[in-house]
């Protein structure tokens, strides 16, 4: 994915496990996406409100947290 389709982009990756993390936030970045990481709702739901992020990948499972929270906020349909 090195082409660049994402330059711009700000995506915020949540995801607990550091591995994984990492992988995700690689691809993105050789895609040309500037990545925000957070590993907990709490930390998530504060780089929302905190950029104007382009998109999100979300964890369904967060520890014991449902990533479900981080989606919706992302959502623009949130009220």
């Amino acid at each position: 994915m090195q082409d660049g389709k994402l330059k711009g982009a700000l995506i915020l990756v949540v995801e607990d496990e550091p591995l994984i993390a990492f992988d995700i936030c690689a691809s993105l970045e050789d895609a040309g996406a500037r990545v925000l990481q957070a590993a907990k709702v709490e930390t998530a739901l504060a780089a929302i409100d905190a950029h104007a992020c382009s998109a999100a990948v979300v964890d369904y499972w967060l520890g014991l947290e449902p990533g479900r929270a981080v989606a919706r906020a992302r959502s623009p349909r949130r009220t």
